[in-house]
């Protein structure tokens, strides 16, 4: 019995990590100069109800690292400003899914990769 439990659970386990259903990421990278008393914008795009994104990792020097929602046109920015006189990099991932059909994930995934160059 334990024997099967245990081919089980691996079964279980092989099929969650299968990619078959997964899209493939596209990935975005960017990389970006600004001073440390600049805040950064960066336009995700409009999203639907079931769709969004989110911040994967995030940066290490900074005061400020969020994604808003500009309801006027509906688009979600991602923010950053760096922390006082910090110079140096820094690195943020998003992750972004799109194409959703209201009743399961979106099918169309980004990931967004941006490093900023911090300067005085």
């Amino acid at each position: 019995m334990k024997k099967v439990m245990l081919f089980l659970t691996f079964t279980g386990v092989l099929v969650s990590c299968s990619n078959d259903e997964n899209p493939e990421a596209k990935t975005i990278v960017e990389e970006v100069t600004i001073s440390n008393t600049e805040t950064f914008n960066y336009n995700l795009g409009y999203f639907g109800v079931e769709e969004g994104a989110t911040v994967q990792k995030h940066p290490e020097n900074a005061d400020l690292s969020e994604i808003i929602h500009d309801v006027v046109p509906g688009d979600f920015i991602y923010q950053y400003k760096a922390q006082a006189n910090f110079q140096g990099k820094d690195y943020v991932e998003i992750w972004t899914g799109r194409g959703s059909d209201g009743a399961s994930p979106g099918n169309t995934i980004e990931v967004v990769k941006i490093t900023f160059n911090i300067t005085e």
